[in-house]
C-alpha cells in the first residue's frame, strides 16, 4: 500500500479496524501489557504434573535481549540444541514493540548508545547485523539510517522550547555556574583511570573498576553526593534527577552516587561518522534489535511458557514448565540452563538461594498517541526526544522522526511516564488498577502541558503497562549484586538478566547474555 493510501485510510479512521471511540472520548484506546494472568500463577503454584519429558542441550528460561543473547551466541557457536522458554506470547522483553498502520514504535526501551571501543562482542554484534557498514581508520562507520537524526532533544523550559535537555536560558549566574562545574567534574572522571589503566567508569560494567573510591560512591545517594559537592542549583537538580528517572526508575535520592555518575561518566565512544553523544535509534526502538536476533532464534524460541520449578541434579538441570498453550505441564532436562529472568522471578524458582536485597522495580506506563499532525511549538522545532522541564512524564520520543517525511500529516509520539512516589508496590497497584480511560485522560492532560490543543489531534491511543520496569540500582545494590556473583557455585545454573547487572540498557542485557554461555 503507497504512504498516500494508507495515510487516507488513517485519517479516515478506516485504518482503525474495528475500534470505536472508548466512552468519555474522542478517540479509541487499547490498555495492553505483560500477561499478568500468567505470570502470577507462579505465585499459586496450582499446575499439572508434567506429563512428558523433553531433554536439549541448553535451555534458556527467559526471551528477553539477555536470554537471546545467550541464544545467539549458542547459534553463531554452531550449537542448535538449545530451546528459549519465553512467558509472553513475543519474545524481547522491555525492548519490544507494536505497530500500528502508519508506524512501528517502542513499548519499551528505544534507543542505544554506541558501544565503547572495549565493548568488542556488542560493536561486533553491530556489524553482524548492518549497523556498523565498516571501519575507516578503526573506527566504526555507522549506518546512517540508525543514527538519530537532527534535532536529537528539545526541553520546554519557561514556555519556549530550547536545543537540548540541559536548561540554558534564563538561568541565573549561579544555576550557570554550577552546571559548568558539574559537567567539568563529570568529563574529568570519564578519563580517570586506575593504577592498573583501566577507566574507572565504563560501560558494560564489568569493565568498571570497583575499589575503596567506588565503594564509598556506591554506600551514598546521588542526592547526598550533589549535597556533598555543593551541586544545589535546581535547574541542574532537576535535570540529573531526570536522568535517574528515565535511566533508572528512580530519584535523586533513591539512586547510589556512583550509578547517578555512571550515567554521565561511563561512555566515551568513537565513531567515524558520528558525535559521540549520537544514539541508535529506530522508529520501533530497541524492538528493531529484537527483530534482527530473532531472525536467526525464532525456531528455538517457545512462547507462553512458565516455568515453575528448578532441580539441578550432578549431570543435567530439570525444569517442569507450564505450557499455557496445551494447557499442560512439560518436563525439560538439560545439560546446562541460562535463567534468563528478572530476580523477583529467580526467587520463585530458587526459593533456597540468598537472594540479594534492593532494587525495587517501579511500574511504567508508555502510551503511543497518533497524531493527526507532528507536534509544534514556539522555539526550536520537533526533536525526537521531546521533554517539559518539570513536567511528571519524561516526556516523547517520535517514532517516525527517521523517516524523511517526518515533519508532515500523521505521526505516532511516544511518551514514557515512571510511577516513582511512594512504596513501589502501592505505585504498581495503581499503576495496574486505573482504568483504560482514566489512563488515556491523564496522558491527553500530560500532552496539553507540553501542547495545548493536541486533545484534537489524537486519533487513536495504545497504552503499555509495565508492572516491574527495571531494578532501580539504590545504595548498595551494586556491591551486593557483586558479592553475590561472586558467591554464585551453580555448575549448570547461569544467570543472565540485567538485574544482575544493576543497571536495566541493552548493553547490560546484552553483556549478560554474552557472558553467560
Amino acid at each position: 500500500m503507497s504512504r498516500r493510501r494508507w495515510l487516507a485510510l488513517l485519517l479516515g479512521g478506516a485504518a482503525l479496524g474495528t475500534c470505536r471511540p472508548t466512552a468519555g472520548l474522542r478517540y479509541p484506546v487499547r490498555l495492553l501489557g505483560p500477561d499478568r494472568e500468567l505470570g502470577h500463577r507462579l505465585r499459586q503454584a496450582d499446575f499439572p504434573r508434567p506429563t512428558e519429558t523433553r531433554t536439549t542441550g541448553t535451555l534458556i528460561v527467559g526471551g528477553g535481549v539477555a536470554g537471546l543473547v545467550a541464544g545467539w551466541r549458542l547459534h553463531e557457536g554452531g550449537r542448535r540444541d538449545f530451546h528459549i522458554l519465553e512467558l509472553e506470547r513475543k519474545a524481547g522483553g522491555n525492548s519490544r514493540n507494536g505497530r500500528n498502520a502508519l508506524t512501528a514504535y517502542p513499548l519499551g526501551a528505544h534507543y542505544l548508545t554506541q558501544p565503547n571501543p572495549l565493548n568488542e562482542p556488542l560493536i561486533g554484534f553491530l556489524q553482524q547485523i548492518g549497523v556498523i557498514t565498516g571501519f575507516t581508520e578503526g573506527l566504526p562507520q555507522y549506518d546512517e539510517a540508525c543514527l538519530c537524526a537532527e534535532p536529537a532533544e528539545r526541553l520546554l523550559f519557561y514556555d519556549r522550547w530550547q536545543n537540548g535537555l540541559l536548561p540554558k536560558s534564563p538561568l541565573s549566574h549561579l544555576d550557570r555556574q554550577q552546571i559548568d562545574r558539574f559537567l567539568a567534574r563529570v568529563h574529568a572522571l570519564k578519563h580517570e583511570r586506575s593504577p592498573e589503566g583501566r577507566y574507572r567508569f565504563d560501560s558494560p560494567l564489568n569493565l568498571s573498576v570497583f575499589d575503596a573510591a567506588a565503594d564509598e560512591l556506591e554506600g551514598q545517594s546521588f542526592a547526598d553526593w550533589l549535597d556533598a559537592e555543593g551541586f544545589t542549583a535546581r535547574p541542574l537538580r532537576w535535570y540529573l534527577e531526570y536522568c535517574c528517572r528515565d535511566e533508572y526508575g528512580g530519584l535523586l535520592a533513591g539512586v547510589s552516587a556512583w550509578a547517578g555518575l555512571h550515567y554521565f561518566a561511563a561512555r566515551r565512544p568513537r565513531a567515524a561518522n558520528a558525535d559521540p553523544s549520537t544514539v541508535l535509534v529506530w522508529p520501533q526502538g530497541n524492538g528493531w534489535l529484537v527483530g534482527r536476533l530473532l531472525e536467526r532464534l525464532r525456531e528455538h524460541v517457545q512462547g507462553r511458557q512458565l516455568v515453575f520449578r528448578l532441580t539441578e541434579h550432578a549431570d543435567h538441570v530439570e525444569a517442569w514448565v507450564y505450557d499455557a498453550v496445551a494447557g499442560r505441564s512439560l518436563r525439560w532436562q538439560a545439560e546446562r540452563l541460562v535463567l534468563a529472568v528478572p530476580q523477583h522471578v529467580a526467587a520463585r524458582l530458587l526459593p533456597e538461594v540468598a537472594w540479594p536485597s534492593g532494587g525495587a522495580q517501579a511500574p511504567w506506563l508508555v502510551a503511543n498517541i497518533t497524531l493527526r499532525r507532528p507536534p509544534a511549538g514556539w522555539g526550536e522545532e520537533l526533536a525526537w526526544d521531546n521533554v517539559r522541564y518539570g513536567g511528571a512524564s519524561l516526556g516523547y520520543v517520535v517514532a517516525t522522526h527517521q523517516l524523511p517525511c517526518h515533519s508532515e500529516g500523521p505521526t505516532v509520539v511516544t511518551l514514557y511516564h515512571v510511577l516513582t512516589d511512594g512504596d513501589a508496590g502501592a505505585a504498581r497497584r495503581l499503576a495496574l488498577n486505573r482504568s483504560a480511560t482514566d489512563w488515556a485522560a491523564w496522558v491527553e492532560a500530560e500532552l496539553e502541558t507540553m501542547h495545548p490543543g493536541i486533545g484534537g489531534d489524537i486519533i487513536e491511543l495504545e497504552l503499555w503497562v509495565w508492572g516491574h520496569g527495571m531494578a532501580c540500582p539504590v545504595p548498595g545494590r551494586l556491591a551486593a549484586l557483586r558479592a553475590f556473583r561472586a558467591g554464585w557455585l551453580r555448575d549448570r545454573i547461569a544467570l543472565a538478566h540485567t538485574d544482575w547487572s544493576g543497571l536495566s540498557t541493552f548493553e547490560e542485557a546484552f553483556d549478560q547474555g554474552w557472558r553467560a554461555i
